[in-house]
């Protein structure tokens, strides 16, 4: 005799009573939140969307009860993710480097070293701040793998983007917790 089919979460949500709303939340919360703030950059002219903020977001809508996926966490995490790697940058005298661009640039020891660096200094200071948020540790990667210039300009729509997805995300994380604690669920 054959077992059945393993049904998926969809289905398995939806049989079990849990509503349309409760299941399609987080993935259209997180669509809005990135969505906005990418709006707001392309108004602005300045790319405000970067690939750290992902993981934030989802964090806030997924598991939105979870310290780390608090405002504060956030963007202190994300900062710190910034701050560590521009240290680290200027540590191995990675500054006047180009930017890599694409999986062709050689990636040299000192690049190594200051990821290694800024991501060991990263979590050292989001355990001392009380400010654990993983993605500061992509922000320092996406920082010294040169996905952005230290230029005024870059560091201003680094802020403006960490600064939107804390509140946007923030807003939609409280949202979240209204609509679980109404259908009585927790997040999986």
């Amino acid at each position: 005799m054959s077992q059945p089919a393993p049904r998926s979460y969809l289905q398995q949500a939806f049989r079990g009573g849990m509503e349309a709303a409760a299941v399609l939340w987080a993935p259209v919360g997180v669509a809005v939140v990135l969505g906005l703030v990418g709006l707001a950059g392309a108004l602005s002219g300045r790319p405000w969307l970067f690939p750290s903020l992902a993981p934030s977001a989802f964090m806030q809508v997924k598991a939105p009860r979870r310290r780390e996926s608090g405002f504060y966490n956030v963007v202190v995490g994300q900062f710190l993710g910034f701050g560590s790697a521009v240290a680290a940058i200027y540590l191995f005298e990675l500054a006047r480097r180009p930017m890599l661009d694409g999986p062709s640039v050689h990636i040299t020891a000192a690049t190594v070293a200051s990821v290694v660096v800024a991501v060991l200094l990263t979590e050292l200071l989001e355990v001392l701040l009380n400010a654990s948020h993983p993605p500061g540790g992509a922000m320092a990667l996406v920082i010294i793998l040169g996905g952005y210039r230290l230029t005024a300009t870059d560091t201003l729509s680094i802020v403006a983007g960490v600064l939107l997805v804390g509140v946007i995300g923030e807003t939609a994380r409280r949202l979240r917790v209204l609509q679980l604690d109404r259908i009585g669920a927790t997040p999986r």
